[in-house]
């Protein structure tokens, strides 16, 4: 019994979240859809952060290579 009343329970607070959690009265904006990409500060922006991206990628790889050099060294050192 004291199963089915956690259960029932727990199954009504989960519901009762779900519903909160449900946007409300929401309002999609005045039906001028803009793409993104029309905006050049936009481009520039994402063009950066694609950049930062590819820079910090191969900044990594060089770390990590250094990193294996030399924890190979050290275990031919030994």
């Amino acid at each position: 019994m004291k199963n089915f009343v956690f259960t029932l329970v727990s199954v009504f607070f989960v519901v009762v979240n779900a519903f909160a959690q449900t946007p409300q009265n929401i309002d999609l904006g005045d039906d001028k859809n803009q793409s993104l990409w029309n905006s050049t500060s936009a481009i520039i922006f994402v063009a950066v952060i694609i950049l930062l991206l590819i820079i910090g990628r191969t900044w990594s790889k060089k770390v990590h290579e250094k990193r294996d050099e030399m924890a190979k060294k050290d275990k031919e050192d030994k």
